[in-house]
């Protein structure tokens, strides 16, 4: 004889109709003026939104920055050699996302000195995700050069969406886009 402990429960199945009516009621004495939605239009993320991956800098890191100075040392970045230390430390502010400086989240021109300069410091995945994240990328040709430039570093596999990208970047400077 089997042992009491592994048999199986005679309890009966929970009945479904009664689980069903019970939430309608619940739903129906939520009322109408419960259920009522707000709309809003939302601005669009500013170009240092998009980060290369998570990271634990806070999101008002650049608050507070001068726009014109980062204008001057972010492609300083790229072009200097920097130390171990500094390179990883200037990777990881390069590659946090947040909000831009005031007057600098709107500049393609600064946003692609940030993936150039995350690029160049050997972050060619970071910049390759800045770069696919970016709203519009085809009319931006600072940033799309260098999604292109960094799809060709990382030689990873070339998806479908990837393809698009790339298209889309070869296209916005002038260069001949991915064999299918």
């Amino acid at each position: 004889m089997a042992d009491p402990a592994f048999t199986r429960s005679r309890l009966k199945p929970p009945n479904l109709r009664a689980a069903i009516f019970a939430m309608g009621l619940g739903l129906l004495s939520a009322g109408p003026g419960r259920a009522q939605v707000q709309v809003q239009t939302l601005a669009a993320p500013d170009l240092f939104s998009v980060g290369a991956g998570t990271s634990d800098l806070p999101p008002d890191l650049w608050q507070g920055s001068s726009a014109a100075l980062l204008r001057t040392a972010i492609p300083q970045l790229a072009a200097r050699p920097l130390s171990p230390a500094a390179a990883g430390l200037a990777r990881h502010l390069l590659a946090a996302p947040g909000n831009a400086p005031e007057g600098a989240g709107d500049d393609p021109a600064l946003a692609g000195a940030r993936a150039e300069a995350l690029l160049q410091l050997g972050d060619a995945a970071g910049a390759e995700t800045i770069a696919a994240g970016t709203p519009a990328l085809a009319q931006k040709p600072e940033l799309s050069r260098v999604a292109a430039e960094a799809a060709l570093r990382t030689c990873g596999p070339v998806t479908e969406l990837r393809r698009k990208k790339l298209a889309q970047s070869a296209a916005a400077v002038s260069l001949p886009a991915p064999p299918p």
